[in-house]
């Protein structure tokens, strides 16, 4: 019987060009499906662009953290203009011109104002851009920053690098809460905002007395209902838990928490209408000092 070398050949032909139809029908298909989107008036959807972290509140309403854009300049520093664009940004800046060209020689892209500035100010400052040939170098611009307005609870608060990462504290336990998740047909989302337990003036006397002692044991004044209004010492997850009273997320209903006071926490000594509790071998001494200031303050 003669062997025909054609054959494996002939159906790779017909397989192509099988192929080849298959991809002209889906063509078509899809060219037809694109015109009656078109037609509907089909849009890509719009997803959220800017994501508002979630404030922090003590539990008379001050902002204990709060994303804010700072306003200042954009730079692009090319290594031969350092000196010159530090020179000039050291004007409107916090920062002298060491300080500046040290930011930018290790990358950094923004250098903040000292202050907010008007219209005409930014006009006149413009113009300055453009007469010393800094134009393409240095822009206004602003950049959303966790803000901390009160220098207190630090190792309570913790720090977020991002509106959407948390580190250390009640930014980082809690992070799920505070960062705004993405939504479809929204460019801007917020998180939910979070209330302490926490009296930020209580809390800024009990860290002065505490520094001014020379005190490393944990501290805390609790109210007289059993909550925690300051603390000052090594904070973990069950103190953090304590401090967390009210969760609020956007446009929704307020979650109060079920606090339990640490068991260690449940014995203390009066500080007028609060209690204080510490370990400390300071601890009358402690007492006799925060209730003169907490009265001079008018706390009690």
């Amino acid at each position: 019987m003669e062997d025909n070398g054609n054959k494996p050949r002939g159906v790779i032909l017909i397989l192509l060009a099988l192929a080849l139809t298959a991809l002209i029908i889906y063509g078509a298909i899809s060219l037809c499906l694109s015109e009656e989107l078109v037609t509907w008036g089909y849009k890509d959807p719009i997803v959220s662009t800017t994501n508002i972290r979630g404030t922090i509140y003590d539990r008379n309403g001050r902002i204990l953290a709060i994303q804010a854009p700072d306003y200042g300049f954009t730079v692009i520093a090319e290594k031969d203009k350092i000196q010159q664009i530090s020179s000039f940004l050291s004007d409107y800046s916090d920062y002298d011109a060491i300080e500046i060209a040290s930011l930018l020689e290790r990358g950094e892209t923004f250098i903040p104002l000292s202050s907010s500035i008007s219209n005409p100010q930014k006009d006149m400052i413009n113009l300055r851009i453009k007469e010393e040939s800094l134009s393409g170098f240095i822009e206004f611009s602003e950049k959303e920053t966790r803000h901390y307005p009160y220098d207190i609870a630090s190792s309570i608060l913790g720090y977020a690098s991002t509106p959407t990462k948390g580190s250390g504290g009640i930014e980082e336990m809690f992070n799920d809460s505070l960062k705004a998740m993405g939504e479809i047909g929204k460019t801007t989302v917020h998180g939910s905002s979070i209330t302490l337990t926490l009296d930020s003036e209580i809390q800024a006397i009990l860290e002065e007395v505490k520094r001014e002692m020379e005190i490393d044991e944990d501290i805390a004044i609790i109210s007289n209902k059993g909550f925690i209004v300051a603390y000052d010492g090594k904070v973990d997850e069950e103190i953090l838990n304590n401090l967390v009273r009210f969760i609020t997320p956007p446009s929704s209903i307020t979650t109060e928490r079920a606090l339990t006071l640490p068991s260690r926490m449940l014995d203390g000594i009066s500080v007028g209408s609060y209690y204080l509790w510490s370990d400390s071998p300071q601890i009358l001494d402690l007492v006799d000092r925060i209730e003169k200031v907490m009265k001079n303050s008018g706390k009690i």
